[in-house]
């Protein structure tokens, strides 16, 4: 096996202006020397020249003995989540190759800073539960504003389509319809039967006096003669 193959790694880490072959995976690169930071404490600033030669930025826990193929350490960053976190360069025909090779010690690769990424999250997070809270507060609202708005105000609102607008359902239209209607018919029948009851005095007795029998005979017609 030729040397520049079976030192792959150690050609791109210590030699990386070389074109190196390998026949085992049928690839031909041209290697690039990678960037280096420009010295300003803290700024994680490359010069440029990341951007110039191709060289792509991951973010990871890894140490820096799972870097390969060229990958360097362009800046570090606070800890997270315990592990001191890391932005490196990686060749972009290796950035694949390295992020697995540090998930092989159970670290992390991201594209992006995960720390922003942490922090933008908690902030939509934030956001959609502020965003619950005024619907439930508007919902609670328009069902009470339900029980009490007159036929022509829920017709109003349905016409315009702004049923869900007010944190409504047509459902809850329905149902309050229903409620309406359930109360309705409940006012008629104690109305009904206050009437029935203003007719007579409480305990008294009620005598039939006849009347059906006094018509028929009015008619011409007598008890029993069954014609």
């Amino acid at each position: 096996m030729p040397s520049d193959v079976r030192h792959y790694d150690t050609v791109l880490r210590y030699e990386p202006t070389r074109r190196v072959t390998s026949s085992a995976m049928g690839l031909r690169y041209p290697i690039a020397t990678p960037p280096v930071p420009d010295g300003r404490a803290g700024s994680g600033y490359i010069g440029g020249m990341d951007a110039a030669q191709g060289w792509v930025s991951r973010w990871t826990t890894a140490p820096t003995d799972y870097d390969t193929f060229g990958t360097t350490t362009a800046e570090i960053c606070s800890d997270w989540h315990g592990k001191p976190l890391r932005r490196i360069l990686c060749h972009p025909h290796h950035a694949g190759y390295q992020a697995a090779r540090n998930s092989s010690g159970m670290h992390a690769t991201w594209d992006a800073d995960p720390r922003v990424e942490e922090r933008e999250a908690a902030e939509r997070a934030e956001r959609r539960r502020a965003e619950d809270a005024a619907r439930a507060t508007r919902r609670a609202q328009s069902l009470a504003w339900l029980t009490t708005a007159t036929k022509d105000e829920i017709e109003g609102i349905k016409d315009r389509d702004e049923v869900g607008a007010h944190g409504l359902t047509y459902a809850d239209i329905h149902e309050d319809a229903q409620r309406r209607a359930t109360a309705a018919a409940e006012t008629e029948r104690a109305a009904t039967w206050e009437r029935c009851r203003s007719a007579f005095a409480d305990g008294a007795i009620l005598v039939d006096d006849g009347a059906p029998r006094a018509r028929q005979a009015s008619r011409g017609h007598s008890p029993g003669s069954g014609s």
